[in-house]
């Protein structure tokens, strides 16, 4: 765990890193979903526990990263003085592995967040997405993004 802190602001940065997947490895979309529904929006459960429940942080996420040999699993959060000590508290205890714990709806979710991320590229020149737009589509999905 990274803490550092600024005396001038006031603000504290977070960091935990998990040992994750390669880029080359079977789990790796399954590690980017992973990532999403951990704290990869306004909906994922990281921001809605931390931030809205207990208004512990004013910015949480969590990244996936991989490379050809390792990869890394993060959580970033910014926070005040006051909140670190719950916070930390409270992510000492995360199982960031989930076994069990994600159900179709989160799965869905994650996957919809992937898919308007890969929309929000499209430019007119950036034809790949398209097609990554389908590969990362699952068929009991109900995928909300808008087709060009």
């Amino acid at each position: 765990m990274i803490i550092q802190s600024s005396l001038l602001t006031q603000q504290v940065n977070l960091l935990l890193g998990f040992e994750g997947v390669n880029y080359t490895s079977d789990d790796y979309w399954t590690a980017k979903l992973l990532s999403l529904i951990l704290g990869g929006g306004m909906t994922s459960r990281l921001f809605q526990e931390i931030r809205e429940k207990r208004g512990l942080v004013y910015l949480i996420r969590a990244m996936s990263n991989s490379d050809a040999d390792t990869g890394m699993l993060s959580i970033y959060a910014g926070t005040g003085e006051k909140e670190i000590g719950e916070l930390e508290e409270y992510l000492e205890k995360i199982d960031v592995t989930y076994k069990g714990d994600v159900d179709e709806e989160a799965i869905c979710d994650g996957n919809n967040e992937v898919i308007v991320k890969i929309d929000g590229l499209k430019d007119g020149s950036y034809e790949e997405s398209d097609l990554t737009t389908k590969l990362v589509r699952f068929t009991y999905c109900k995928v909300e993004a808008a087709d060009d």
